[in-house]
Protein backbone atom coordinates (compact mmCIF):
# COMPACT_ATOMS: atom_id res chain seq x y z
CA UNK A 1 0.00 0.00 0.00
CA UNK A 2 1.20 3.35 -0.92
CA UNK A 3 2.46 5.33 1.99
CA UNK A 4 0.88 8.58 0.86
CA UNK A 5 -2.60 7.17 0.35
CA UNK A 6 -2.12 5.85 4.43
CA UNK A 7 -1.69 9.09 5.58
CA UNK A 8 -4.20 10.45 3.28
CA UNK A 9 -6.34 7.90 5.36
CA UNK A 10 -5.30 8.74 8.30
CA UNK A 11 -5.96 12.21 8.10
CA UNK A 12 -9.02 11.96 7.23
CA UNK A 13 -10.19 9.97 9.52
CA UNK A 14 -8.92 11.99 12.38
CA UNK A 15 -10.53 15.36 10.98
CA UNK A 16 -13.94 13.41 10.91
CA UNK A 17 -13.58 12.37 14.11
CA UNK A 18 -13.01 15.74 15.23
CA UNK A 19 -15.66 17.13 13.53
CA UNK A 20 -17.73 14.97 14.40
CA UNK A 21 -17.05 15.52 18.16
CA UNK A 22 -17.32 19.25 17.72
CA UNK A 23 -20.34 18.54 15.66
CA UNK A 24 -22.31 16.68 18.11
CA UNK A 25 -21.02 18.72 21.38
CA UNK A 26 -21.54 22.01 19.79
CA UNK A 27 -23.94 21.54 17.04
CA UNK A 28 -24.08 22.08 13.49
CA UNK A 29 -24.64 25.59 13.80
CA UNK A 30 -21.61 26.47 15.99
CA UNK A 31 -19.19 25.15 13.38
CA UNK A 32 -20.93 27.44 10.80
CA UNK A 33 -20.52 30.41 13.37
CA UNK A 34 -17.01 29.39 13.72
CA UNK A 35 -16.73 29.63 9.99
CA UNK A 36 -18.23 32.93 9.84
CA UNK A 37 -16.12 34.39 13.04
CA UNK A 38 -13.01 33.31 11.09
CA UNK A 39 -14.03 34.64 7.69
CA UNK A 40 -14.83 37.49 9.27
CA UNK A 41 -11.32 37.79 11.39
CA UNK A 42 -9.69 37.21 8.14
CA UNK A 43 -11.32 40.25 6.60
CA UNK A 44 -10.76 42.69 9.17
CA UNK A 45 -7.32 41.68 9.26
CA UNK A 46 -7.05 42.58 5.00
CA UNK A 47 -8.97 45.81 5.88
CA UNK A 48 -6.28 46.56 8.17
CA UNK A 49 -3.48 45.23 5.86
CA UNK A 50 -4.73 47.52 2.63
CA UNK A 51 -5.62 50.58 4.69
CA UNK A 52 -1.60 50.65 5.85
CA UNK A 53 -1.00 50.43 2.26
CA UNK A 54 -3.27 53.17 1.21
CA UNK A 55 -2.00 55.28 3.82
CA UNK A 56 1.35 55.78 2.56
CA UNK A 57 0.30 56.38 -1.11
CA UNK A 58 -2.02 59.00 0.47
CA UNK A 59 1.26 60.21 2.77
CA UNK A 60 3.35 59.94 -0.65
CA UNK A 61 1.38 61.88 -2.77
CA UNK A 62 0.37 64.88 -0.09
CA UNK A 63 3.96 65.37 -0.09
CA UNK A 64 4.48 65.59 -3.91
CA UNK A 65 0.86 67.68 -3.91
CA UNK A 66 2.12 70.00 -0.87
CA UNK A 67 5.83 70.73 -3.03
CA UNK A 68 3.73 71.42 -6.42
CA UNK A 69 1.46 73.60 -4.61
CA UNK A 70 4.43 75.61 -3.42
CA UNK A 71 5.94 76.07 -6.49
CA UNK A 72 3.00 76.82 -8.20
CA UNK A 73 2.16 79.81 -5.50
CA UNK A 74 5.45 81.04 -6.01
CA UNK A 75 5.57 81.21 -9.64
CA UNK A 76 1.89 82.76 -9.16
CA UNK A 77 3.22 85.92 -6.82
CA UNK A 78 6.36 86.29 -8.50
CA UNK A 79 4.29 87.04 -12.23
CA UNK A 80 1.84 88.70 -10.52
CA UNK A 81 2.25 92.09 -11.61
CA UNK A 82 2.96 91.26 -15.04
CA UNK A 83 -0.97 89.44 -15.14
CA UNK A 84 -2.12 92.57 -13.12
CA UNK A 85 -0.75 94.61 -15.56
CA UNK A 86 0.16 97.12 -12.80
CA UNK A 87 3.50 98.41 -12.05
CA UNK A 88 3.88 98.48 -8.64
CA UNK A 89 6.92 100.78 -8.38
CA UNK A 90 4.49 103.84 -9.59
CA UNK A 91 2.33 103.10 -6.83
CA UNK A 92 -1.29 102.78 -6.75
CA UNK A 93 -4.22 105.19 -7.86
CA UNK A 94 -5.07 106.99 -4.79
CA UNK A 95 -8.16 107.13 -3.28
CA UNK A 96 -10.54 109.38 -4.53
CA UNK A 97 -12.38 112.07 -2.17
CA UNK A 98 -15.24 109.67 -1.19
CA UNK A 99 -13.23 106.88 -0.69
CA UNK A 100 -11.59 108.97 1.50
CA UNK A 101 -14.83 110.01 3.67
CA UNK A 102 -15.93 106.42 3.94
CA UNK A 103 -12.29 105.52 5.39
CA UNK A 104 -12.78 108.60 8.11
CA UNK A 105 -16.00 107.29 9.01
CA UNK A 106 -15.28 103.99 9.75
CA UNK A 107 -12.29 104.88 11.47
CA UNK A 108 -14.44 107.09 13.91
CA UNK A 109 -16.75 104.65 14.38
CA UNK A 110 -13.93 102.14 15.19
CA UNK A 111 -12.07 104.57 17.48
CA UNK A 112 -14.62 106.64 18.81
CA UNK A 113 -13.37 109.45 21.48
CA UNK A 114 -13.22 108.47 24.87
CA UNK A 115 -14.60 111.30 27.03
CA UNK A 116 -13.54 111.31 30.96
CA UNK A 117 -16.10 112.13 33.52
CA UNK A 118 -14.38 112.91 37.11
CA UNK A 119 -16.10 111.87 39.96
CA UNK A 120 -15.21 113.39 43.28
CA UNK A 121 -15.89 111.45 46.17
CA UNK A 122 -16.79 113.31 49.53
CA UNK A 123 -15.56 113.41 52.32
CA UNK A 124 -16.93 109.85 53.82
CA UNK A 125 -15.65 108.00 50.83
CA UNK A 126 -18.68 108.04 49.29
CA UNK A 127 -18.88 109.25 45.22
CA UNK A 128 -21.25 112.10 44.96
Amino acid sequence: MNHLATFFRVEITVLGWFLGRIGSGLGMTSIENLVIMALVGLSIVSQWFFLRIYARIINKAMIVLDSSIAEALKANFENLPETLGVNLAEGIEPPNPVQQIIAQFIQQKLNPEIQVKEIQRSSDGKFS
